[in-house]
């Protein structure tokens, strides 16, 4: 798709020229097979290591091995992973499980993803394999022997239990034997422990890495295999109102550890002290991170704050709630538990001033302090930026990360010791990656309620070109659409085009085989969103900031720079956490189409329309949407039909002219541009007009004086209704109705309907049935090239 045009291609070879900008990202090295024996490679290298670390003495060994490996997407690290832990098949050896069994070490593999539909694609993967595998799913999944149903069918009863930080099992479910929920014997979550229990591998979701491990997952676990991203996970955001702080010992009373039923007045005592002058530091400090001025000035010490944090989670009330509690003693037993909802939040403040007061910082990135109006008028608030350590059952053990894109700058907040394997990108020369810029955000897109109405019809109206952009890019061959979930429905039912969303896609192997993949928009997380998440992680103040827009280099094919104007942090926990968002989605987007697996009987184009990205693969073109945008004449092949009288092209496709001297000037343009004297060459697939190109003249009439006879140009699969569809157009009778004698069509798919004009909706599209000249380059339109060889020289009528 390099320009035709040399005017064109000339004044980007200057523009490049001129630019001193080097490439953002280096160009791939390995092809597709090297790219496998180098996963592989890696892969068995550290399962080896994993055997040898767990051959050692428990006194002798060193810290676990916490390894990571970006791997382009397609490449395999899936079935490398759980191909290792059954056998190492190029060497016909015995896999991890096996070695570890038969050397008596700890064989069991806890191999985590993203969703359970990954998660079951992977227990079916390594179940092929010969291993014994069980997925381990969370309470509020959903029972895969009870479609819509829970795993846990007494959620109520979980809910309160969590509302009251009590544990679940204990308060919920009980155990045989005993005191036991109603649901026990039946339980789905309850009769997946056995199974999990005996499993040599339990596929979990990423979260239960996280804080403290399931239970009922069982133990002897030898390594952890995460796959796919989850640095995202266990970040949260909670809030605590000053007016806590200030509650009296009546209320946050810490009982005694001799006897929970009465108070430990030196240790509430204590607590209500240390709370009083938090408060106060609080009350005297601006909005922003909380500050070791701030708890100083409040005579506060690492000490001390260690000591609150200790004496609020000594608050917890426990225990009152279990299976079979009538219910005046369940709602008594919950209402002596409300206080423990506000302890964790409480201890967190306290941790992270601990951490403040005992490190070298000058402000805290977890506890944020803000002023809000609400009912009861000003109040102060602390606002907490939480994040989930990892668990320490997983710190201990050798643990892999499998990932595209391998964030390790964000994931060694929580893994210090990860070191990245190698970063193994292959190249992909059937696939070829074109990006538009332009307006592509959410709100330059999405239609909304409260916008004004000029604008949302400026909304509708790109929606409509980029339905017709698509429409022409495919002419027929299957697709794929990714962009925003409020958009998704924008694109559905174009013929033979699939649609998904973004943060919906990572691990789906369905559209492995389509022919087209356009990627609408990109996830830009808000500047508020992002500053929180890379507090939450570094635990440091970060600053409050716009992205300013920088020049970088986008990859071209070649090697060479071309330059992009991205919206980037100079702050690098901001850009980290910025480029990992955008970037994870782009990249598992564009990797549904599996592009480096692609062939010449089976390539790939790839349409990233995204101003402000740039993307870490190379770029075969680089244009804007001006350049690429089809025209009057482009839009109405596109919806299957095209009429040449400027009148009934104004009624017919009233978004496209709203008058008919509108349509009267573009059709005229388009005619002057017959040569491509003013029309970019590039944006069209160029080639000798086949003469069976689906499309026919159709000569027609309407009835009436002075009524000239007009020229059309339909798809075969328009002309049953076409007669119909045209007297609706002119508002008459048709004398004259004469298609040109057609060859046999080929193959279509099912025609839309052609437009209601009462209710002037455009005509929903259609498809061209055009194929570039030359064997194994697949389908794309032909609308320039035909428009030349086609269109009559005459003038519009």
């Amino acid at each position: 798709m390099a320009p035709r045009d040399p005017q064109i291609a000339a004044a980007i070879q200057r523009r490049l020229r001129r630019s001193s900008i080097q490439p953002h990202y280096s160009l791939p090295v390995f092809s597709a097979e090297e790219a496998r024996a180098e996963i592989w490679r890696e892969i068995a290298g550290f399962y080896a290591r994993a055997l040898d670390w767990h051959t050692l003495p428990a006194e002798e060994r060193a810290e676990a091995e916490h390894s990571g490996l970006a791997v382009e997407v397609g490449a395999g690290k899936t079935t490398f992973a759980c191909a290792g832990l059954a056998s190492e098949a190029r060497r016909q050896a015995a896999g991890f499980i096996a070695t570890a069994k038969a050397r008596a070490l700890p064989h069991r593999v806890l191999y985590t993803v993203p969703y359970h539909k990954l998660g079951q694609e992977v227990c079916a993967r390594m179940t092929g394999l010969g291993l014994q595998v069980a997925m381990w799913r969370g309470r509020g999944a959903e029972d895969p022997n009870a479609p819509g149903q829970p795993m846990c069918r007494n959620g109520a009863a979980v809910k309160d239990a969590l509302a009251a930080g009590d544990d679940v099992e204990a308060a919920v479910c009980g155990r045989a034997g005993g005191a036991r929920c109603p649901f026990f014997d039946t339980c789905a979550y309850q009769r997946q422990k056995l199974a999990t229990q005996r499993a040599d591998v339990v596929v979990a979701a990423h979260e239960v890495m996280l804080g403290g491990m399931p239970a009922g997952i069982g133990n002897g676990f030898g390594l952890v295999v995460a796959d796919e991203s989850w640095w995202q996970d266990g970040i949260g955001r909670t809030q605590v109102g000053v007016e806590t702080l200030a509650a009296g010992p009546g209320a946050h009373w810490v009982p005694r550890q001799d006897d929970p039923e009465r108070m430990d007045e030196g240790a509430t005592n204590d607590l209500h002290a240390l709370r009083a002058r938090l408060a106060a530091a609080v009350q005297a400090s601006p909005d922003g991170y909380l500050t070791r001025a701030a708890l100083l000035t409040a005579r506060l010490d690492a000490k001390g704050c260690g000591m609150a944090h200790r004496l609020e989670w000594r608050r917890k009330v426990s225990g009152l709630l279990h299976p079979g509690l009538p219910e005046e003693a369940r709602q008594d037993a919950l209402r002596r538990c409300r206080g423990n909802a506000a302890i964790p939040a409480l201890a967190a403040v306290w941790k992270a001033a601990e951490e403040l007061l005992d490190g070298g910082g000058e402000a805290t990135g977890r506890v944020e302090l803000a002023t809000v109006e609400g009912s009861q008028g000003r109040r102060r608030v602390l606002r907490l930026n939480t994040i989930q350590a990892v668990a320490e059952k997983v710190l201990g053990l050798p643990l892999l990360l499998l990932d595209a894109t391998l964030p390790a700058e964000l994931l060694r907040h929580r893994l210090p010791r990860l070191r990245v394997l190698a970063k193994v990108r292959a190249q992909a020369p059937h696939m070829q990656v074109h990006q538009v810029l332009g307006g592509f955000g959410k709100t330059s897109l999405t239609p909304n309620p409260a916008t004004h109405p000029a604008e949302n019809a400026r909304r509708g109206n790109r929606i409509a070109e980029l339905r017709d952009f698509i429409v022409l890019r495919t002419g027929c061959a299957r697709a794929l659409v990714i962009t925003y979930q409020q958009l998704e429905a924008h694109f559905a039912g174009l013929p033979r085009v699939e649609t998904a969303h973004f943060n919906a896609v990572a691990g789906r192997d369905e559209w492995r085989d389509v022919r087209h993949l356009f990627v609408i928009g990109r996830p830009m997380p808000a500047a508020g969103d992002t500053r929180r998440l890379a507090a939450a992680l570094s635990g440091r103040p970060v600053p409050v900031a716009l992205p300013p827009p920088v020049t970088c280099g986008a990859t071209m094919r070649d090697g060479t720079a071309a330059p992009v104007l991205v919206h980037a942090y100079a702050d690098p926990d901001l850009e980290a956490v910025r480029e990992a968002i955008m970037e994870v989605e782009l990249v598992q987007g564009i990797g549904r189409g599996r592009g480096i697996n692609r062939t010449a009987e089976n390539p790939l184009d790839v349409w990233v329309l995204a101003g402000d990205v740039v993307l870490p693969l190379p770029l075969d073109s680089l244009c804007s949407w001006q350049d690429v945008a089809p025209g009057p004449l482009e839009r109405m092949a596109a919806r299957g039909v095209i009429l040449t009288s400027p009148r009934d092209a104004a009624r017919a496709y009233s978004d496209l002219f709203p008058t008919v001297e509108a349509a009267k000037k573009a059709l005229q343009r388009d005619q002057g541009a017959r040569d491509f004297g003013d029309i970019p060459l590039w944006k069209l697939s160029i080639g000798e007009c086949p003469r069976n190109s689906g499309f026919i003249r159709v000569t027609y009439r309407p009835s009436g004086r002075g009524q000239q006879t007009r020229t059309a140009w339909a798809r075969l699969d328009r002309l049953p209704k076409l007669r119909a569809w045209l007297e609706t157009v002119t508002g008459a009778t048709l004398v004259l109705f004469e298609p040109d004698n057609p060859s046999p069509p080929p193959p279509s798919p099912p025609e839309p309907p052609l437009p209601d004009l009462q209710d002037q909706v455009s005509l929903p599209p259609a498809v061209l049935d055009l194929r570039r000249g030359g064997s194994g380059s697949g389908t794309m339109p032909l609308v320039g090239a035909w428009q030349s060889a086609c269109l009559p020289r005459g003038g519009w009528r």
